[in-house]
This record gives C-alpha cells, sequence and structure tokens, in this order.
C-alpha cells in the first residue's frame, strides 16, 4: 500500500474518531493527496475537489504532528520554491528544514 492511501485512511480514521475536520476541508467533496512528508512530522498535501473541473485549482494543505493545518494556494512549485528560499509565511514548517541537503524518496 502507498504511503499516499495509508494516510488518506489515517486521516479518515482520525476524524470519525472525533478529530476536528478543518473547515478548509470539504469532506463530502474534496479529496487529500498526500505528496510529500518532513522529517519533522509534517505532511504535505494535495486539496483536490472530486468534481471534475479544469477551472478549480488545487490547494496545498499542510498538517502538523500536532495536527494542526495551514493552506496555501499555490501551486506545487510556488509552495516549494518559497520554502526553499525561506519566503513561504508559514508557523508549521521550519525553514531551517530547507537548509538540509534535500533527498527524494518515492512516496
Amino acid at each position: 500500500m502507498s504511503g499516499a492511501i495509508e494516510r488518506e485512511m489515517a486521516l479518515e480514521l482520525l476524524w470519525e474518531a472525533g478529530e476536528e475536520v478543518p473547515a478548509a476541508i470539504d469532506r463530502e467533496n474534496d479529496r487529500l493527496i498526500a505528496w510529500a512528508s518532513t522529517g519533522d512530522g509534517e505532511y504535505l498535501y494535495w486539496l483536490v475537489p472530486e468534481k471534475n473541473d479544469s477551472q478549480v485549482r488545487r490547494r496545498i494543505a499542510v498538517q502538523d504532528y500536532d495536527g494542526d493545518w495551514e493552506f496555501f494556494d499555490f501551486s506545487c512549485t510556488e509552495f516549494l520554491l518559497r520554502w526553499i528560499n525561506g519566503q513561504l509565511d508559514t508557523n508549521l514548517i521550519s525553514s531551517a528544514f530547507a537548509e538540509f541537503e534535500h533527498s527524494f524518496i518515492r512516496y
């Protein structure tokens, strides 16, 4: 089973157990697709509307290990560039994380 599917299942279990669903996520019409994680326990998702509308833009969602969330209206490329260049306005992901050597592990 892929990491993305495992993460999606974990979120569903947490939400069914009563953990608060962020207001920015419509559980009936949105899907969260995990595409990255940090060594500090944050997960990065695409927030994708279920409806097939090419005009609807995917958003970036970040969840930290405490269950806090942030949402960004950037493309994945813009999000990563801002993060690595220290220009991402976030309280969940440390900018120091971007200073370390980067690696890619298939998710």
